[in-house]
């Protein structure tokens, strides 16, 4: 099912015509465990175990493992996140960014997926 195009941090997508523009499948994926990873714990009233809050990590002293996990319990609760195979998740963290490299599979065409993203 379609949603709007909202990637984090910029203004709705429009079309050529002016409608607001839709996203579905594995860019509807990408969003939501994009916006998902970044929005802090609590943040959303009704839902306060939403969210993994990354931006809180940059410059403190954590291991990989500890980011890696929270992304991995965050993710695996997207509904269109194949559990099997398990997705993986690499992190690389410097004193002002956190890069992930997500590769997980789609629970709806099974296709294998590659996701890369900074947070700074």
């Amino acid at each position: 099912m379609p949603d709007l195009d909202a990637t984090w941090s910029q203004d709705l997508s429009t079309t050529p015509s002016g409608d607001l523009a839709l996203v579905d499948d594995i860019a509807l994926t990408e969003q939501r465990i994009i916006r998902r990873l970044l929005t802090n714990p609590g943040d959303y009233l009704w839902h306060p175990e939403y969210g993994a809050g990354l931006p809180r990590y940059i410059g403190q002293a954590v291991p990989p493992s500890t980011i890696e996990m929270a992304v991995m319990a965050q993710i695996l609760q997207e509904q269109t996140v194949a559990r099997s195979p398990a997705p993986k998740v690499t992190a690389r963290i410097a004193p002002d960014q956190i890069s992930l490299t997500i590769n997980y599979w789609s629970a709806t065409s099974g296709a294998p997926q590659l996701l890369e993203f900074d947070v700074s």
